[in-house]
Formats: structure tokens, sequence, C-alpha cells
């Protein structure tokens, strides 16, 4: 979603853009297609080779380096006027980059700062107290560095936004969510103990494991004033705006979230969600509540 936000808004200053993937990215693959960026799905590679251990997500490449950075540069012939490539992938680092940047000048977004980057620049949206040593010695040194939320790859609706009526709301309204896919029922989870302890009104963003729709059929049965979703919002903007609390999984949603003002208790979904959601705890910013696999009431 990070990158579909920086195409469209290259896209507004008449800069054209081209998705690579490796796999199907349903249903993200409908909503880039709806913005009338073409999408190019590589073709199945080899086995990958084990990636180097120290890495939080190397095993995210379904292939080898080099055998990825080969299939991009290959896709990529039919694209003649594309001169970058920004990539946003916890599997990606040195090796695939020195094989690409002999055609392509490469830039990252990445927040791991687990692993070494050949590029000419890098963003990292996501905010910590060691942000401005996070990548010395990861990045060449006359690489350009974009740090910190001032660089968030917020969509529109969420710049510049009144938020002063939150000093005059209370608590009736609660927006769980725990990412865009729940495939370990956290937000059920969640979503019952509210309905159980608190007279609270909930709204669940993303989508969920299929096994889990009976539960959530018997939950908005029993419930039908206070339960909607799980849902897909394409304008994420109005449930925020109508909740007074999140409480779900950090990352990039983070921005979206204090750009509305809307404070939250967050849990880690993922390793990468970790530090940040310590280090925000830390500055004073939010609660975090540890991984959502130790949740209780």
């Amino acid at each position: 979603m990070r990158c579909l936000t920086l195409a469209v808004a290259l896209k507004n200053k008449g800069i054209f853009s081209v998705f690579i993937t490796g796999e199907k990215l349903f249903p993200i693959e409908s909503r880039v297609k709806d913005h009338g960026i073409p999408l190019v799905i590589l073709e199945a590679s080899p086995a990958r080779t084990p990636p180097p251990s120290g890495l939080m997500h190397g095993d995210f490449l379904r292939c080898g380096q080099e055998n990825d950075a080969r299939a991009t540069i290959k896709a990529l012939d039919n694209w003649p006027d594309v001169k970058s490539i920004i990539v946003d992938h916890y599997g990606i680092y040195r090796p695939w980059d020195e094989i690409v940047s002999k055609k392509y000048k490469i830039f990252k977004i990445d927040d791991l700062a687990d692993r070494e980057h050949f590029c000419e620049g890098l963003l990292d949206q996501n905010f910590y107290l060691d942000q401005d040593a996070r990548y010395k010695k990861l990045i060449p040194d006359d690489a350009t560095q974009l740090i910190g939320p001032h660089y968030a790859l917020l969509r529109t609706m969420f710049q510049d936004l009144d938020i002063e009526f939150r000093r005059y709301r209370g608590l009736r309204h609660v927006l769980v969510s725990f990412g865009g896919h729940d495939r370990h029922g956290y937000a059920l989870r969640v979503t019952k103990d509210l309905m159980s302890f608190t007279e609270l009104s909930v709204q669940v963003m993303g989508t969920t494991n299929p096994d889990d729709d009976t539960s959530w059929e018997d939950l908005r049965r029993q419930f039908p004033t206070r339960v909607v979703g799980p849902k897909y919002y394409d304008n994420p903007l109005d449930p925020m705006l109508w909740a007074d609390l999140y409480i779900g999984a950090g990352g990039t949603t983070t921005w979206e979230r204090f750009a509305c003002g809307l404070p939250g208790i967050v849990y880690s979904v993922a390793t990468n969600q970790i530090k940040m959601a310590q280090d925000l705890e830390t500055a004073g910013f939010q609660p975090y509540a540890g991984s959502a696999d130790s949740y209780k009431w």
C-alpha cells in the first residue's frame, strides 16, 4: 500500500510507474490496476539459496538474489522508458542491487536496517530513537537518506487534517485492526472481549482468516448495533475519524492514525514492528502492549 501511495503521487506529477512483484497480490492487484498502473508478475524462479543469518525476513524472497534480479531486468525489457527502481522488499539487499544497478538507479524503502544496500537513496518513514544512525555502514556514504515520519507516505486524504475535535470526544467507538490479513484471528479475540466487558461499539478494519467467518457472523448477530466488519475500507479515513480509540497492529497504519489524532493501544504482529512500537512508547506517543500472541484481557 505504501508503494501504491507513492506511485499515485508520482502519477499526479506526471511520472510513470510500473509495479513488479514475484507473486499475486490479491486484493492489492485490482487496486493497482484501478489507478491505471501496470502490474508485472515475475515468472516462478528456481528454489532460493538459504539467506544469511541475522536477517529478520531474509526468507521473504522466494528465490535467490541473482535469479530475482535477472528476472526483474528481463521483465523491464518491455518498459524501455524505466530508468529507476524503487525497492520495497525485506528480502532484497546488496547482491540484488549490484546486479540491477548496472542498468538502473536504485532507491530503497526500508525500516529494518538489518542488511546492506547498494542504492542512490533510502527512505525509512518510521520513528526510532536512534534513527540518525540506523543506516550507518549499511548504505553508501553519498546515498540520500530520508529518515523519519516527516517523510511518511501518506495518502492525500490524510494530509492537513483538523483534529481539534479530538479534545472534546469521549470513549464510545473503537477501531480494531491487525493488518490487511489477520490470519491469526487477533481482531476476533479483541472484539469478543470488547463485547463482553464494555459497552463500546467496534469497527473492524482489514480482512481476516476465512475459518473465523462463522464466529464473526455469530458476533454480529449477537451485537447487531455494536459490531461492524471485518471489512476492507477503500477510505480508511472514515473509520479512523469515527473511532475514539484504536486497538491493533503498528506498522504503516501508525502514521495515518497519527495524522487523524487517533490514540491507540498497539500490539506487534511481526518482528519488524517491535522496535518502533517500543521507541514510540519510550518517547511518550503511544502505549505498546507487546506481541499480539500474548494478548489477554
